[in-house]
């Protein structure tokens, strides 16, 4: 199981809680976002055996999230926009990092949007030829979806088929998906995450300092005792 803090990059508490959690041997792997402001060589003080992967980033709010989203199933996006766009960010993190990303995931979820799920397929078809990066999808068995989760897992689903059928490699098993507004109940919620994922799979953590949320994250994963399988 990997635990995957995502955001990083994207404001300096964040980084600063994914640095003490990944020293603290607390969480596998670091998700960057490499267009925003503290993504920077100097930032990535994480341990070589952290996992780092690229958090493809097309929006990072609710309206162009919305705007996306809209455009994505009508089908008006551009596919080699997309592509374009992910390449930029890849050479991004490899330049800062000064290595390939070891996985590709998406912000809010958008790596398994019509139109940019074929544009990453593609991109690592004809980029990362011989050594694929995993991808993340967010494909959940009908049982475990909440009203919230359900509208995130059934892409999952089609992005996590499309993987298989291009042999890119990818998780079976996913969890972190819960009301936000109910974030004082995150250690019940970290626990089951735990409990339900499979060794396989990933969980996706948001850890942060100051907003509210992602402080009680942070806190839970840092008192985390149960032991994982990696």
């Amino acid at each position: 199981m990997i635990i995957c803090a995502d955001d990083f990059g994207m404001t300096a508490d964040i980084n600063r809680a994914t640095q003490k959690l990944a020293h603290g041997g607390k969480i596998d792997a670091v998700s960057c976002m490499v267009n925003l402001p503290f993504f920077t060589a100097d930032e990535l003080t994480l341990p070589g055996s952290v996992q780092l992967g690229l958090h493809f980033t097309l929006a990072e709010n609710p309206q162009s999230f919305r705007s996306l989203v809209f455009r994505a199933y009508a089908r008006t996006l551009r596919r080699q926009d997309i592509y374009r766009e992910l390449s930029a960010q890849y050479e991004r993190f490899e330049r800062i990092a000064d290595r390939r990303p070891d996985f590709i995931d998406g912000h809010l979820h958008i790596q398994q949007l019509p139109v940019v799920r074929d544009a990453l397929i593609e991109f690592i078809r004809t980029h990362c030829a011989g050594t694929p990066p995993r991808v993340r999808n967010a494909a959940l068995p009908l049982p475990h979806c909440s009203l919230k989760s359900v509208f995130i897992a059934a892409p999952g689903r089609i992005l996590k088929r499309k993987l298989l059928a291009a042999e890119i490699p990818t998780n079976d098993g996913f969890g972190g998906i819960y009301d936000y507004r109910n974030f004082m109940r995150y250690p019940q919620y970290l626990a089951d995450f735990l409990r339900i994922v499979p060794e396989n799979g990933i969980i996706m953590v948001h850890p942060g300092l100051n907003e509210p949320w992602r402080r009680a994250e942070y806190e839970a994963l840092l008192s985390n005792t149960q032991k994982r399988c990696f």
